[in-house]
């Protein structure tokens, strides 16, 4: 009987672990990864009026939207800097995510299902910068 406890116990930690591993991303939390803070979200009216709120806090908006024009609520990001260094790699919860970056370039990388789209930003101080990606 306890080693049965003790399996069981074992595998809720291991399943515990991985989750937080594959960093599961709350919509509307203000995160930080690498010294950059992001936030992410935008599903509803209630989240994208909240979100627009901070939206001077940071330095990139990324807004995700199929050809039509709507909104698309998940996909997974990554912005490499200049150096080839990757300073944030996450998921969305939602059509927007608000990245604070330093001035410089950087590539964003969005993959949406099986499709990915690159491209290439600068951001400049003090001018907030909004890319529409596109699939």
């Amino acid at each position: 009987m306890t080693n049965k406890l003790f399996t069981f116990l074992l595998a809720g930690i291991f399943i515990a672990s991985a989750a937080l591993s594959w960093g599961d991303v709350e919509p509307l939390v203000k995160q930080t990864q690498n010294g950059i803070a992001f936030i992410t979200g935008g599903v509803g009216t209630d989240e994208r009026s909240e979100l627009k709120k901070v939206f001077s806090e940071y330095t990139l908006r990324l807004e995700l939207a199929n050809k039509k024009g709507e909104y698309l609520s998940r996909g997974q990001v990554s912005v490499v800097d200049s150096a080839g260094k990757e300073v944030l790699q996450t998921r969305v919860c939602g059509p927007w995510l608000l990245v604070n970056l330093a001035d410089g370039q950087y590539k964003v990388t969005v993959t949406q299902k099986d499709a990915k789209k690159d491209t290439t930003i600068t951001i400049e101080h003090g001018k907030a910068k909004l890319i529409v990606i596109r699939f």
